[in-house]
């Protein structure tokens, strides 16, 4: 089959090549670090060197950029920083295990953010893969701010190697809160509940694309990279945006060992995330979780979809009527109906529409869904509340527990 990888690259990239040097012909992971005034970034590299290594040549690259309009504040840390990389570098780079740290990039307008520094790391491990004629290549994705298992780099190569692995892989993830205390401790307990209880859910209402997305947290094929076009450019939401063009084409899996320790720090770096929902809560002393009752009114909808898969779509509407016209509302508007029409027309089976209709219910959706939900009498609920909720669904002899930490030891205990 014909490479996606040289169009990728004549039309795709931002920028000229970046590392000019040619790799390791057995050159098989490349590790992308974006980073932004990050201080803990040494601290990264260490826990990266520190890893059992596969029998591989790996490189790492750290992206150094920042915005253009905060160059007078920025340029002078991060051509110190950049320097000090070199030197790092110089001391430790062996062989088959090379730090490639690029330039740092001053970022124009509106897309100076963590999607356009992933793209620009993906897109140079691409091109390091090219130069090899590598098409299975692995990119892995790190942030500045995380630690890892000893074991992190193996498992990933091994999984990528073993039969039959998907394009792209999520890696379950701990932060490491032990050190803290007081509100601060609270704070990144309750955000990773709350991110855990999201996918349980899913995972319960047997939702087929109920996968963690963080952008720390996750590796993919270079020539999968490619196919799909690439990493997005957004300011944030980018992992998630990204990590599903794979799960909708089931080509997306988890290794379920936890081997990267995100950072449980405050950050005003992007509008949501890790960092923020720390934030907010020493604002709020809370953490809100989608209502359970929106996420159930969704799954009535996926089993009222394969149940009435031979319904004429002329019926479809007040077929979603009955099931709840607040839900009929909203899908009905986002085109339920005629995308029904279009997969009952162009599937050679009720099977395959049914697939199809299942993939309209994208995690976009999804989300828009229990967003537009919390408008119409499903508000947010409180984190405990809605893990403590979900608990009883899927143990009846779960006692309730106000305990934070309890509940977040049972949720990650449901991701093994």
């Amino acid at each position: 089959m014909k490479s996606s990888i040289p169009s990728y690259l004549n039309k795709n990239t931002l920028y000229e090549p970046l590392i000019l040097d040619k790799p390791n012909p057995d050159l098989s992971l490349v590790i992308v670090i974006p980073s932004y005034k990050e201080d803990y970034l040494f601290q990264a590299l260490e826990s990266l060197l520190l890893c059992v290594r596969p029998d591989a040549s790996i490189e790492i690259i750290p992206v150094l950029n920042y915005p253009e309009s905060k160059a007078i504040h920025n340029d002078e840390f991060h051509q110190k920083q950049y320097n000090q990389l070199l030197a790092f570098a110089a001391k430790h780079n062996t062989p088959q295990f090379q730090i490639k740290p690029i330039s740092p990039l001053a970022i124009k307008g509106k897309h100076a953010g963590v999607g356009h520094a992933r793209k620009i790391g993906m897109d140079e491990a691409v091109r390091r893969f090219f130069n090899i004629g590598n098409r299975a290549g692995v990119i892995l994705n790190f942030d500045a701010d995380c630690t890892c298992h000893e074991e992190y780099l193996e498992q990933v190569y091994s999984y990528f190697n073993q039969a039959n692995p998907k394009s792209a892989v999520s890696i379950d993830f701990e932060h490491q809160f032990e050190l803290l205390s007081g509100l601060a401790r609270r704070a990144i307990v309750t955000y990773e509940l709350h991110l855990r209880y999201y996918i349980a859910a899913q995972k319960f209402i047997h939702y087929p694309f109920a996968f963690q997305t963080l952008g720390s947290c996750f590796a993919v094929r270079a020539e999968a990279y490619c196919l799909q076009g690439g990493m997005n450019q957004r300011q944030a939401g980018e992992d998630f945006y990204f990590l599903h063009k794979y799960s909708l084409l089931n080509e997306l899996a988890e290794i379920k060992r936890v081997l990267v320790y995100p950072s449980a720090r405050s950050s005003d770096r992007v509008p949501f995330g890790t960092g923020k929902a720390v934030i907010e809560f020493f604002d709020t002393q809370f953490q809100w979780s989608y209502s359970l009752d929106a996420i159930l009114l969704f799954q009535k909808l996926m089993r009222w979809i394969k149940q009435n898969i031979e319904l004429p779509y002329e019926e479809w509407s007040k077929g979603l009527e009955q099931l709840s016209p607040m839900l009929a509302a909203f899908f009905i508007n986002q085109g339920i109906v005629s995308a029904f029409q279009s997969f009952k027309s162009n599937t050679a089976s009720s099977a395959q529409c049914s697939k199809k209709m299942i993939q309209w219910l994208s995690p976009f959706r999804l989300m828009k869904w229990l967003h537009y939900a919390r408008t119409k009498g499903y508000p947010d609920i409180p984190v405990c509340d809605a893990v403590n909720q979900l608990m009883e669904l899927m143990d009846p002899q779960f006692e309730y527990s106000n305990d934070e930490e309890h509940l977040l030891k049972k949720m990650r205990e449901y991701f093994l």
